[in-house]
């Protein structure tokens, strides 16, 4: 997959990021992976972004879906659904996000588990 130009093209579903994923890895590079909600950005958040940046060559950013952001933050929230939250986050140039990468299950873990066995199987 060639680098992504605009903020779209970075948000990617779950099984073109794998793919993406796969192929970096093959080619030797480091790819570090976290994820958050990330509704009311702030610096606290971007300087995280920074830093888990620097450990790897690939930036890998995994968005909780509205209903798990609802669940761990309360009601009235997400301020702002995850279509707008991953493109916010994708288009964080000085953080070097190579994708944003919205997750739609409520519970990350499932899903972190779910990916990871099927790239062992694969």
């Amino acid at each position: 997959m060639a680098r992504p130009r605009s903020s779209a093209q970075k948000v990617l579903n779950p099984s073109s990021a794998a793919r993406w994923v796969r192929a970096l890895q093959k080619k030797g590079k480091r790819v570090v992976f976290t994820n958050g909600c990330f509704d009311l950005l702030h610096s606290g958040h971007v300087t995280y972004l920074e830093q888990a940046r620097r450990l790897g060559d690939v930036l890998i950013v995994a968005l909780n879906g509205d209903a798990s952001v609802r669940r761990l933050k309360g009601t009235g929230r997400p301020l702002v659904p995850l279509k707008d939250r991953a493109r916010v986050i994708a288009a964080l140039e000085n953080a070097r996000i190579d994708l944003g990468h919205p997750l739609t299950d409520d519970d990350t873990t499932k899903v972190l588990q779910k990916e990871a066995k099927q790239r062992r199987d694969s």
